[in-house]
């Protein structure tokens, strides 16, 4: 990757893709350029996503994003920024190997708003690893919002946390902390749902076999997909897998029985696949030698 200029690193503030995933950056970036509708589709998605008061553009091959000294009347500011116009607020530019503003402000919140324009174009352009440069309130806000971009469930939690630590008057932060823990149950929650469907339609399979379906076979493959997804949307949900496996097992089995003319005693306990075993694209399992259908 091509070293940034020293001058500019030293007395500007950004970020650029971390060197193990030069490569794959400077390919998205080439490819971007090439095509004038993934430009404006960039472009056009960047600016919903940041909301009205902000203007996006490309201007000889570099994406610019602006504050709007006014925003128009009646549209909907980012629930990221404030509403007051941002006088002398920085130029954020992005040429592909570097997301960067001229400076950094010494307001806080403005600070807090180029984090987030950065932490949403490094998003959009798939950057999940980067070097951050700036002061150590512009790295703090730019990991809040890169982790809120990243991984909702973890976000949830950690902002729930340091709203607790820091506690500030006049605001019932306590009751703020618990709705965003809510919002980390629900994905708890949810994943668990898709993998007791998973499992579910995996037991039915298995110890069924003569009423298998096209339907069995697409929940299966859909789950699989939701599961994958929501890992995706939320790594931070791995380290839950193997206390929400076995709750989803349980129940799984009692849903298996109301489904099929079988007890719930013919199916074992406790699961005898694993969770990487079931996400497999090629598993599906067999009736057990000794059981009968």
């Amino acid at each position: 990757m091509k070293t940034a200029d020293p001058a500019i690193t030293d007395t500007s503030v950004g970020l650029e893709p971390d060197p193990s995933i030069g490569t794959l950056a400077r390919d998205v970036w080439r490819d971007l350029l090439a095509s004038s509708k993934r430009k404006t589709l960039l472009a056009n998605s960047l600016g919903c996503a940041l909301g009205a008061c902000w203007d996006v553009s490309w201007r000889d091959g570099r994406l610019i994003v602006q504050r709007q000294q006014v925003a128009p009347a009646g549209s909907a500011l980012s629930l990221s920024t404030s509403s007051r116009p941002a006088l002398g607020s920085p130029k954020v530019v992005c040429d592909g190997q570097r997301i960067f503003a001229d400076h950094e402000p010494e307001d806080d919140d403005l600070k807090n708003d180029l984090a987030y324009v950065m932490a949403k174009i490094a998003k959009y352009l798939n950057w999940p690893l980067v070097v951050v440069h700036g002061s150590a309130v512009f790295e703090n806000r730019f990991q809040h919002h890169a982790l809120h971009e990243r991984d909702l469930y973890s976000w949830a939690f950690e902002t729930a946390r340091v709203l607790r630590d820091q506690r500030p008057a006049n605001t019932d932060w306590d009751s703020i902390a618990e709705e965003l823990e809510d919002l980390g149950i629900s994905q708890e929650r949810a994943f668990a749902s898709h993998m007791r469907v998973l499992l579910a339609h995996l037991l039915k399979w298995g110890y069924s076999p003569g009423h298998r379906s096209k339907s069995w076979r697409l929940s299966i493959e859909n789950s699989r997909d939701e599961l994958k997804e929501m890992l995706e949307r939320n790594p931070g949900l791995r380290q839950k897998i193997p206390s929400l496996f076995n709750p989803s097992y349980r129940k799984a089995r009692r849903d298996a029985a109301a489904e099929t003319s079988l007890d719930e005693s013919v199916f074992p306990r406790p699961s005898p696949w694993s969770y990487g075993q079931v996400m497999e694209e090629t598993f599906w399992p067999d009736l057990p030698a000794g059981v009968k259908n």
